[in-house]
């Protein structure tokens, strides 16, 4: 057993507390950076769908454009769908354990 460090937990510098209440700050935004990130997701992924969608329409306006063309899109228009979805769900889980932790 060491008995200098037992006194040194016991024995906090006074700095200590400034450094805890920085750690929990630091901690707070950290955590706030992440739901921006995760709602930054949602809207990248979402506007990038929309655009995909917006060019389908374009491209099946013109006449006489091979249809063949524009239905190799659908597949990609699902899945950015699909992943627009999961990040907006996601989102809603963090949002939903956030508030029950507060």
């Amino acid at each position: 057993m060491n008995i200098l460090a037992d006194s040194y937990i016991l024995w906090a510098p006074p700095f200590h507390a400034g450094q805890l209440l920085l750690n929990a700050v630091l901690v707070q935004v950290e955590s706030a950076a992440k739901a921006a990130q995760a709602l930054l997701r949602v809207i990248q992924c979402g506007s990038i769908t929309l655009m995909l969608l917006l060019v389908m329409i374009a491209l099946m306006r013109i006449p006489h454009f091979p249809i063949d063309y524009v239905a190799w899109l659908g597949p990609a228009l699902f899945l950015l769908c699909m992943l627009t979805m999961f990040f907006l769900f996601q989102q809603g889980y963090r949002a939903l354990r956030h508030r029950k932790t507060h």
